[in-house]
């Protein structure tokens, strides 16, 4: 250790990693069509040939060091650049009025402008407004073009006004948007008369979809199913599943957007498993918050899934329970995932965290959430959230709660 010390070695490490870490970060966003396609590539690619110059540079008994077993990372995700929320007045026959639905259409272009002013520090209002206002005379190439909104009604819902009117071809409905900005949202109101005395979830139309160019390149986006449901199915009412909370918000915007057209209870539940567990006590962060953090408890998952859920008209509800031990260690673990290799060195009888047998964490983890989506037909079937250990294992104590509307917030994390 004192030879590596004394040679200077350490320090090239250092320098090296330091470079590498504040290159990936600040990287220049590269406004093309390949950005995001070559940032991806770029994220596995340059730390391996980082690695690799470090590696070579060490000396042959410290290279083990820096040798990291191959493991492929994530790719980069973008958000698509169109979007087609639906938010109904009313998901079941009782909360309409005099059998009417509004149905609200939002079409997003959800890409950030291209072009921002250059402005120097010691602009005043009049070269900011002058810069704001060269930057808007400019194309902006991010805008989706001749965007076109179209929806098929079914049998039994009639029109009785939409703003703005749309062109008509018997039950065919479709709206000339026009050019949408970046960051911008149109919005189309629908109002139907629907049928009051229904069996079973009811669809009032195909689903809206919309479509665009971009870069002359063809977007597209569709939105779920108008769906009516009965007051109540099995003496059960269904009103409370379905409706929008503080912690399950559907309707916000943050959430209506990035969950548009997960319309089945597959694409919820697939949804809600990419969000990743973290450890501690009560509704927290909510829909909104679980999303925008990508993880949560078991109980913000919950919440995330509600809203995906009763967001494309599926009946859902929060189950709670008690996880034992080694199922609450399975899911702080997962707050811990394996890198591959361990830098550094850890004095020996140095204390060290052991998170599977922290009693306060495993406290925190035991108490447990998941949730339960109706099925047409089937009943009410268990949904876990992204890491929820599944009911039916005999290691899950269940207790048959039911919070049809949010559950109780803990007013400390």
């Amino acid at each position: 250790m004192t030879t590596f010390m004394h040679t200077g070695w350490y320090k090239l490490i250092a320098v090296t990693l330091c470079v590498a870490v504040f290159c990936m970060t600040f990287s220049p966003r590269l406004e093309t069509r390949a950005a995001p396609a070559a940032r991806a590539a770029l994220s596995g690619a340059a730390l391996k040939d980082i690695l690799g110059a470090v590696n070579a540079a060490l000396p042959a008994d410290w290279q083990t060091v820096a040798s990291v077993p191959a493991r492929a990372l994530p790719a980069a995700t973008t958000a698509p650049p169109l979007t087609v929320g639906r938010v109904q007045s009313a998901a079941t026959v009782g909360a309409m009025l005099s059998g009417t639905l509004t149905v609200t259409f939002t079409v997003s272009n959800r890409l950030t402008p291209a072009r921002a002013p250059s402005l120097a520090a010691s602009a005043d209002l009049t070269a900011t407004v002058a810069a704001l206002q060269a930057v808007a005379a400019a194309p902006e190439v991010n805008t989706l073009h001749n965007v076109l909104l179209a929806d098929t009604l079914l049998a039994g819902a009639t029109v009785l006004d939409a703003t703005p009117q749309p062109d008509r071809h018997g039950d065919e409905l479709a709206w000339n948007l026009g050019d949408v900005p970046p960051l911008t949202s149109i919005t189309v109101t629908l109002v139907l008369s629907a049928p009051t005395a229904l069996a079973g979830a009811t669809a009032l139309d195909t689903g809206a979809r919309a479509w665009g160019t971009l870069y002359n390149d063809p977007v597209d986006a569709q939105t779920c199913p108008v769906l009516l449901w009965p007051d109540a199915l099995g003496g059960e009412l269904l009103a409370p599943y379905l409706q929008a909370t503080v912690d399950a918000n559907f309707r916000d915007p943050a959430v209506a957007q990035q969950t548009a057209g997960l319309c089945t209870g597959a694409d919820a539940l697939t949804f809600a498993q990419t969000h990743g567990y973290e450890a501690y006590k009560g509704s927290l962060r909510g829909a909104r918050g679980t999303l925008w953090s990508a993880a949560g408890n078991s109980l913000d998952q919950a919440n995330l899934l509600v809203a995906t859920l009763r967001g494309s008209g599926i009946p859902a509800r929060y189950r709670h329970g008690t996880l034992d031990d080694a199922r609450a260690a399975e899911l702080l673990l997962s707050m811990f995932p394996t890198t591959g290799a361990v830098v550094g060195y850890v004095p020996e009888g140095a204390a060290v965290a052991d998170p599977a047998h922290d009693a306060a964490l495993l406290a925190e983890a035991r108490d447990h959430w998941w949730v339960e989506a109706y099925q047409d037909g089937a009943g009410w079937r268990w949904t876990p959230a992204s890491t929820t250990p599944s009911p039916a294992r005999p290691s899950l104590r269940r207790r048959a709660i039911r919070w049809p509307k949010s559950p109780p917030r803990c007013a400390t994390p």
